[in-house]
Order: C-alpha cells, then sequence, then structure tokens
C-alpha cells in the first residue's frame, strides 16, 4: 500500500507553480545553492524552471509533476525538451519528477 504523500505526488494536482516551489526546495535540502526560480508564478521560462549552484557549477532544473503515472516514452519526451534548455555555459542538468523511473 503507497502512503498518502507517495499518491498525492502520483497524482498532482496542485500545479506547476506549487512542484516548481517544492522541486526548489528539495534541490536546497540536496545542496544546491543560490536556487532562482524562473518563472514561479507560471509563464515562459525558456525551458528552465530553476536555475541553481552546486559544486561551482551551473546547473539548469527541470520539473515534471503529471497527474498519474505516464510511460518512459512520455517522460523521456519531456526530458529531453526540456534539456533544450541547457546551453554551453551551464554545467549541468537537474531533472526532478514524480515519476518512477527504471534503472536504465
Amino acid at each position: 500500500m503507497i502512503s498518502d504523500t507517495e499518491f498525492r505526488l502520483s497524482f498532482w494536482r496542485d500545479g506547476s507553480t506549487k512542484a516548481e516551489r517544492l522541486a526548489s526546495s528539495l534541490l536546497g535540502l540536496s545542496g544546491y545553492q543560490e536556487i532562482d526560480p524562473q518563472s514561479p508564478l507560471g509563464g515562459p521560462d525558456g525551458k528552465k524552471d530553476i536555475v541553481c549552484q552546486k559544486g561551482g557549477i551551473t546547473w539548469i532544473g527541470a520539473v515534471y509533476f503529471p497527474i498519474g503515472p505516464k510511460r518512459f516514452a512520455e517522460i523521456k519526451k519531456k526530458f529531453l525538451s526540456d534539456l533544450e534548455g541547457v546551453r554551453e555555459e551551464h554545467g549541468g542538468f537537474v531533472f526532478v519528477t514524480t515519476q518512477s523511473l527504471p534503472p536504465k
């Protein structure tokens, strides 16, 4: 049986603004610093939900909290689309999702 927290994350209904705020907080707990949500109230963000720093590297964060489980192909498509927001001056990409990803 899954917990209430797992269920709420798996069937996220709180919108992208709250998802990006939660992801920003999680990144902070994971050691990222200078966390800068790009459009915290919604709107275009140039495929960069979050810009942050860790280990002297600028990271671009992408957030994907869809409603319900998605097929791997859909998750990969979103990942690759968000990866386009990373430019040469950015050193890393972090993808925060509520989806279960296989180890492969």
